[in-house]
Order: C-alpha cells, then sequence, then structure tokens
C-alpha cells in the first residue's frame, strides 16, 4: 500500500480526485469496482446529500458483483457512517458476505 489519504487508499485515480460533495453515477462507482487492483475498495462519504443517493448507496446495491473479498474504507466527507446513512444501505453493507 503506497497511500492512506482522506481521498484514497491506493494509487490516484479518476474516482479519487472528484470535488468531496461530488456524488457519482451508479456506473462509475462499477467501474471503479470492476477495475481495482487489490482488495481494498475506497467509497466517498461526502457530507450532505441526506435526501439522494450517494457513491456509497450506489456501492451497496452493487455488491454482488464482488468476486473477492474486499475491505471497504470510506472517506473524503464529514458524514458519519453508518447513523447518517439509509439503514438498507448499511445493512446491505455490514451483512455482505465479501466485506471483510
Amino acid at each position: 500500500m503506497k497511500y492512506f489519504w482522506s481521498k484514497r487508499v491506493d494509487n490516484v485515480g479518476q474516482y479519487n480526485l472528484l470535488r468531496t460533495e461530488e456524488v457519482s453515477n451508479k456506473n462509475v462507482i462499477k467501474k471503479y469496482i470492476m477495475e481495482r487492483t487489490n482488495n481494498i475498495i475506497w467509497i466517498r462519504n461526502t457530507s450532505n446529500t441526506l435526501t439522494k443517493n450517494t457513491d456509497l448507496d450506489f456501492f451497496s446495491e452493487l455488491l454482488d458483483s464482488l468476486t473477492e473479498n474486499i475491505i471497504l474504507v470510506t472517506g473524503d466527507g464529514d458524514r458519519s457512517v453508518p447513523s447518517s446513512y439509509n439503514k438498507k444501505t448499511t445493512q446491505k453493507i455490514l451483512s455482505h458476505p465479501k466485506i471483510l
């Protein structure tokens, strides 16, 4: 592992360089998951967006695309995890067998 920063855990990529408050779409998150080079996935947390889907919400919808166990790291925002997220999102992530 080369880096540990609020905007990434590994190498710099296009996803990591987005602004803190930017919310990606589901296709961006899926591409990011599929192109990873190790077992760590970093997902942007943001600071607000309580009324719309976030990167973590999209990630939870894509859990079945995981082919191996991963470590999930969230960062780059001030939201509390898991209390500020939709319970369905957090339950799916916390109960998924591929999330270490």
